[in-house]
């Protein structure tokens, strides 16, 4: 055999290992993970195991939790492999219920509450943490909101008379004002438009209601029968995002004062529904499916509803556990959400282009987080 043979086979096996390595086997690799077809055509796949490589310099993931023992408000930062733990408040304060808004630069505002009867909010916007009152008799599932003059605002019902309050501090001090009747240990969702008016999703009765309008002057607007279990988002066209459940059904339901609604999937059993907007204005919703114990996630971002499991070694629902999900800048999913099975926390994100996952520390309680991005 000539050398000049002989370097053409070496040559043409070094472009067969090539291509089998970097072409061949990825495709069957990515062929692998896929399932067959969902219901209602929606199409299931399996999350991966935990990965480190991140997209997105610059964002950090705050979480704010309870511990998995006794009382008190946690707080937890980082990405995949670098999480701190911070112990916010001790005994009678603690974040049974919680939510959390995010700012550049990682500051963070946590409304929550001590023994369901008053709001309080915490926040590092000062350069150390502080607490202050935000209603001094309503403490249950509190929600808050920060528009872009920095004003903040807050929802929130009372656990003895059943009412939803607004609060602003927009005159420098916290100023609440009682909206109506809604039912305790229901969830509540604000956010404040491109016209400055708060809008404000809860449940009265059997319905869904909308509250919405400024200090002193709120109109109600009945959206439609639901369950308990809802999410709501709006979007930087004013439109109200929903998710709920209605019998076992998972409904989405979008619109301003009239509202649109078509069933994601039937006979789910969803519950601790969360739900995101991308810029897009794709619509993005986690929850979980009691009818198979498994969390999912699923999204509208190709035109049809389709679904990936992120979960499948957590418990049906009990109390206090609640999904959340987030979008940040380049339209990659983050989700944490408290694993009843063994109390911990949990984050998931596809920032890599597939789903990975990770224990982020001991907790439980309302799991909702923020995302930020440090200038």
């Amino acid at each position: 055999m000539s050398k000049e043979n002989h370097h053409n086979i070496k040559s043409n096996m070094r472009l067969f290992l090539f291509v089998i390595t970097n072409l061949i086997l990825p495709i069957l690799l990515i062929n692998c993970e896929q399932t067959t077809e969902g219901n209602n055509g929606t199409t299931t796949s399996q999350i991966t195991s935990p990965g480190s490589t991140e997209t997105e310099p610059g964002l950090t993931v705050h979480i704010s939790y309870q511990p998995s023992t006794g009382y008190g408000l946690m707080y937890a930062k980082g990405r995949f492999g670098t999480w701190s733990t911070t112990d916010l408040q001790k005994n009678p304060v603690d974040g049974y219920g919680t939510h959390i808004i995010c700012k550049e630069n990682d500051k963070v505002y946590i409304a929550h509450t001590e023994g369901d009867v008053n709001t309080y909010l915490s926040t590092n916007s000062s350069g150390s943490w502080t607490n202050e009152t935000i209603f001094d008799s309503e403490g249950w599932h509190p929600s808050i909101f920060i528009t872009p003059t920095g004003t903040l605002v807050a929802t929130a019902q009372s656990a003895v008379n059943g009412k939803i309050y607004f609060a602003s501090n927009q005159s420098g001090s916290w100023q609440k004002e009682e909206l109506g009747t809604s039912n305790f240990q229901y969830l509540t969702f604000i956010a404040v438009d491109s016209n400055n008016d708060v809008n404000i999703v809860t449940k009265t009765g059997s319905n869904m209601t909308l509250f919405k309008g400024t200090t002193g002057n709120f109109n109600t607007t009945t959206i439609a029968a639901s369950e308990l279990e809802m999410a709501a988002v709006i979007d930087s066209n004013d439109l109200i995002h929903i998710a709920h459940r209605v019998g076992n059904d998972l409904v989405y339901r979008y619109g301003k004062t009239s509202f649109q609604s078509e069933v994601i999937k039937s006979a789910s059993k969803p519950e601790n529904l969360a739900i995101a907007i991308d810029s897009n204005l794709k619509v993005h919703v986690v929850y979980l499916a009691t009818d198979s114990d498994t969390l999912v996630y699923t999204t509208n971002k190709s035109g049809i509803w389709f679904e990936e499991i992120l979960d499948t070694s957590i418990v049906k629902a009990q109390d206090n556990t609640v999904t959340s999900v987030s979008i940040d800048s380049a339209d990659m999913v983050h989700v944490v959400y408290t694993d009843k099975n063994n109390s911990k926390i949990k984050y998931a994100a596809n920032t890599t282009g597939i789903w990975q996952k990770e224990e982020v520390t001991n907790g439980r309680g309302h799991a909702y987080h923020c995302i930020s991005y440090n200038n």
